[in-house]
């Protein structure tokens, strides 16, 4: 199962569980699909294309056994999911947290839970409940709670990769961060196995179960390979399987886990916010599915919005607002129209940028084409100083993180160099597709 409260892709639509009535689900069968690799998630206009994809990649790439047919059960509402979905009628259990389960091979999707989504945006979640197909169809042997849970990201993982919409390694870099930043709540790996469920219920449950077991269950399978692992879940024997004790390897790992924690060196640097200048430039190469390969951001004029001194940015064919006193993101115009504002007071930055500095970052924004409205509460940190290198060069930069007060998953991460005066550096984690900007070029006066 995965919960709903992590992935970002997906909203509660406001039903109250005693208000719907349960209903029996619509059973989709899904058999001998045609092949598909589409190029972004916009392109997938389907359940059955999303399963189609899924089902390619673990086939062609993978070389897994293919679940053929594949059925999957789809509720009307939250009401209908936690009646019939867990098989009681009259008793239905807390299914707030949940928005799909796979069983027997079957994968029960809560139709409520996606409501208003596109299935491209869902296909994380679809393919984390296929590796839980796979696994019933290698065998019903058990394994570790972990492991399947954390074989079944990995799937997802793996066809996020091949799909070239998240980099494999990236995932991974990511995962190992969220464990860093909550490596003090952390528990050893047969707690995962006895108390998963009250685990995973906690704040920042799902960094402590479904990440952890993604994490562990990578470096299970990098290390030992893929032969082993489908023998491991043929047989649910682990030594035979992967030539060790299961003792022995959560002993390494937490011997692991242990050395990804940095060591805290004192450092001086105070990074002061820059003074820009009209017709300060910055060019970036761009990493998203869809988006075009280069990005310039050039400084045109200074203006006020809402009675706010601020610079403002062309940015192709838009004009971007960004506070003068602090630098965040005010607002966005396009041909004079404005599409997108920010509300509240926030803080993306707290000048001067100094190591180990944090703060609380909350602001509600509104996209006024596409009627979004979000709220954000973010945990801010400056979680390293040092140089990282870009196309442009190598600088000294700030690394900001911003990890989401709800449940500690990292969203964003952004270099600022004063080198540069402004990022060298930027990945956004807030979409199921990475987007990672590289500074390419830059003119600043």
């Amino acid at each position: 199962m995965r919960s709903l409260i992590l992935i970002a892709a997906f909203v509660f639509t406001g039903l109250i569980l005693g208000c719907d009535f349960p209903q029996s689900p619509q059973t989709v069968t899904v058999s001998n699909p045609p092949a598909m690799r589409p190029s972004k998630p916009s392109d997938i206009k389907s359940l059955q294309e999303a399963m189609a994809t899924i089902m390619t990649i673990c086939r062609e790439d993978l070389h897994f056994p293919v679940v053929d047919p594949l059925q999957l059960l789809l509720y009307k509402n939250t009401a209908s999911f936690a009646s019939y979905g867990q098989g009681w009628r009259t008793l239905p259990i807390d299914v707030d947290n949940i928005s799909a389960f796979t069983r027997s091979g079957k994968i029960h999707i809560d139709m409520a839970k996606t409501h208003g989504k596109k299935w491209g945006t869902s296909i994380d979640l679809l393919a984390h409940e296929y590796g839980h197909a796979i696994h019933a169809v290698l065998s019903q042997r058990h394994t570790a709670n972990w492991f399947r849970e954390g074989f079944a990201s990995w799937i997802a993982a793996r066809v996020l990769h091949s799909l070239g919409w998240q980099d494999y390694a990236l995932a991974l870099e990511h995962a190992k961060l969220e464990l860093i930043n909550n490596h003090d709540h952390l528990h050893e790996l047969r707690d995962l196995d006895w108390h998963w469920q009250a685990l995973s219920d906690k704040p920042n449950g799902y960094i402590e179960t479904y990440i952890l077991a993604f994490f562990v269950t990578a470096r299970l399978i990098d290390r030992q390979g893929l032969p082993a692992t489908m023998e491991y879940i043929k047989s649910g024997d682990f030594q035979k399987s992967f030539h060790m004790s299961y003792e022995a390897f959560t002993a390494d790992f937490a011997v692991h886990l242990s050395s990804l924690i940095p060591s805290r060196k004192a450092d001086t640097a105070v990074m002061q916010k820059p003074d820009w200048k009209i017709g300060d430039q910055w060019t970036y190469a761009v990493k998203h599915p869809g988006d075009e390969p280069l990005t310039t951001r050039t400084i045109i004029r200074e203006d006020s919005f809402e009675g706010k001194t601020s610079y403002v940015i062309r940015a192709e064919n838009r004009e971007l607002f960004h506070s003068k006193d602090t630098l965040e993101r005010l607002a966005a115009l396009k041909e004079g129209t404005l599409t997108s504002q920010r509300y509240g007071a926030s803080h993306d930055f707290s000048w001067p940028l100094t190591l180990g500095k944090r703060w609380s970052n909350s602001y509600s924004w509104e996209d006024f084409v596409t009627k979004d409205k979000y709220k954000t509460d973010h945990s801010m940190i400056v979680s390293e100083i040092g140089n990282v290198t870009v196309p442009a060069g190598t600088f000294l930069a700030a690394r900001v993180q911003a990890y989401d007060l709800r449940n500690g998953r990292l969203m964003r991460e952004y270099w600022y160099s004063p080198t540069t005066k402004w990022l060298v550096k930027l990945r956004d984690y807030s979409d199921i597709t990475f987007s990672e900007n590289e500074l390419t070029s830059f003119k600043i006066k």
